[in-house]
């Protein structure tokens, strides 16, 4: 089971809470009874776990918490949309990319022309001979790696 991501809930979740003693959404409601004697004799039981037992045995606490979980098994559905994309390329006409994708990859020379054009104008500061050249193994301060990265500060 999944929990939805944009999962917003009064507090840390019931079934992350209640996690370290077993408590999954297939407990059932009468087992959650007991949950409670399970963490004190393991000695999990706290503030948290103790408000997380609280919500999931109140019934319409727990099937709200419930509505909010997925049953998806990640490797089955990675595996069922790897063979659908398999399907729709082999439909395409067989290997290579489908013709949309080849039409999106593909760029005009003239917009290459283009950039190299306006590239060429760009200057590129050269580091002073002090660098790994030198054997230093680093660039000093202020040298082109600097110039390259800015970093919020």
């Amino acid at each position: 089971m999944i929990k939805d991501p944009l999962t917003e809930w009064d507090g840390p979740f019931p079934y992350d809470e209640l996690t370290v003693a077993g408590v999954t959404p297939d407990t059932t409601h009468a087992a959650m009874a007991d949950v409670s004697f399970d963490l004190m004799t393991r000695r999990l039981m706290n503030a948290r776990t103790q408000n997380a037992w609280h919500e999931l045995r109140d019934l319409r606490r727990r099937l709200l918490a419930d509505v909010l979980l997925y049953d998806i098994d990640p490797a089955e559905e990675v595996a069922r949309a790897r063979a659908d994309l398999a399907a729709e390329r082999d439909a395409a006409g067989g290997g290579g990319e489908p013709p949309e994708v080849a039409r999106a990859l593909s760029v005009p020379l003239e917009w290459l022309d283009a950039l190299a054009g306006e590239l060429s104008a760009v200057e590129v500061p050269v580091p002073d001979a002090a660098g790994p050249a030198a054997g230093l193994g680093v660039f000093p301060s202020g040298a082109l790696i600097d110039s390259l990265i800015r970093f919020d500060r």
